[in-house]
């Protein structure tokens, strides 16, 4: 860790904004405010003229697929998907099948730097690759470490391609949540399940008595689509969220992704169980599945998070469609108001504390924080109050300069350092 001090910048602490500068030191916020003592800064500090430029705490991605961004440019030889199961047989079943351990590895490092470079600090990622299935997240965390980016990292756990493949997922979990316990790694480890309606009674009990869900989350797809309800229903009697009640995969510390099809019923049981539920609008609309009701999630007390579906690695892009979509969705132009900014800068920032010990829902003085500076000089005045105005409309089509992760740089003027 170095000392570093970023002056003449414009900073939103997630409170207030003021400008002036922050100095941070062995990872640590020393100093702020619009005039910092230069005599109290060692002299082995590296300082970062923000030129104007505007200062924000790191934002988190609630799920993705890293993956997925090997995806670009395939050309598909089938017909295309007419469902969403076909997205999955067509595409990612098949590419995740494809994957070996290098192009595992280059994966993490095109969607590390990708990250980084839209402000992102953290990711929660939720990795499949059946034909390269052990020690392949060792592979992606230390992709993600090289580059200084925070990941929690999973596999996937289905019985689709059978027994002996789920086994080996199941296995590949264990070993790596056991290999990063550490307090103070970029990379921790959660155990992931794919979704209910690929995994089986046996494998869903074995993997539950794998580990600790009382300090060890599990990260799933949950009614992404109907057919998740459906075939849970038809073949074990309950509906997604009951059988995963009853299984033991509900906490804390649990993230399941989508909810599109869930009751008011489940809701309550997400709510009780103090799981979260992660929006991902943009790749819903893409898979033609539907979208997240925030306002019925909202009500029913639910920890809403926002993730992208490796989709994208810029969050903001994600928010603005985001909140659109509720805007037409409940026929009203302020009904997404009413979730964002809250869902991205708080509820994200409580999930990565709940996994990391870390929160940078707010910079000040005393506290570990990821900083970003970005490239944007806000054209119009800037204030607490309209913070996600700039966000949404400004923020989204700019990309970060410098990123400071656990008081490391690990971007600078755009380029991964």
């Amino acid at each position: 860790m170095s000392s570093i001090l970023i002056e003449n910048a414009i900073v939103f602490t997630g409170r207030e904004v003021f400008k002036g500068g922050i100095y941070i030191e062995e990872g640590v916020v020393k100093m702020m405010g619009s005039d910092i003592d230069r005599t109290s800064i060692t002299n082995s500090a590296e300082v970062i003229n923000g030129n104007g430029r505007l200062v924000t705490g790191g934002l988190t991605i609630a799920h993705t697929h890293a993956y997925s961004s090997l995806a670009r440019g395939i050309i598909l030889k089938s017909e295309p998907a007419k469902n969403f199961v076909e997205v999955l047989e067509k595409l990612w079943w098949l590419l995740d099948r494809k994957l070996t351990l290098h192009e595992v590895e280059l994966s993490g490092l095109l969607y590390g730097v990708e990250c980084l470079k839209s402000g992102i600090t953290t990711i929660f990622d939720h990795h499949a690759s059946y034909g390269a299935i052990r020690g392949c997240l060792d592979k992606l965390g230390k992709s993600f470490e090289k580059i200084g980016i925070r990941a929690s990292l999973c596999f996937e756990v289905s019985d689709r391609w059978g027994k002996a493949c789920a086994e080996e997922a199941i296995q590949e979990n264990v070993d790596f949540i056991e290999k990063n316990k550490g307090e103070n790694s970029l990379i921790r480890g959660m155990f992931g399940l794919h979704a209910s309606f690929t995994i089986g009674e046996e494998t869903l009990k074995r993997c539950v008595q794998a580990v600790n869900s009382d300090t060890i989350g599990f990260h799933i797809h949950v009614a992404e689509d109907r057919l998740d309800q459906d075939e849970t229903i038809r073949k074990y009697g309950k509906r997604v969220i009951r059988r995963l009640s009853d299984a033991g995969v509900l906490g804390k510390k649990t993230i399941c992704s989508h909810g599109i099809y869930l009751e008011d019923s489940e809701l309550e049981l997400l709510a009780s169980s103090h799981s979260y539920l992660v929006y991902n609008p943009q790749s819903n609309l893409n898979n033609g599945v539907g979208a997240l009701n925030l306002k019925r999630a909202f009500a029913s007390d639910v920890k809403v998070v926002l993730g992208t579906d490796g989709f994208t690695s810029n969050i903001f892009r994600e928010a603005l469609v985001g909140q659109i979509l509720q805007n037409y969705l409940h026929s009203s132009p302020s009904e997404g108001w009413n979730y964002f900014p809250k869902l991205l800068l708080i509820n994200n920032n409580d999930l990565l504390s709940e996994h990391f010990g870390v929160d940078n829902r707010e910079i000040k003085i005393g506290k570990a924080c990821d900083i970003v500076l970005w490239n944007y000089n806000p054209p119009t005045p800037i204030t607490e109050e309209n913070f996600w105005g700039h966000a949404i409309f400004g923020l989204l089509d700019s990309k970060a300069d410098f990123v400071i992760v656990g008081g490391n740089v690990v971007l600078r003027d755009g380029k991964s350092a």
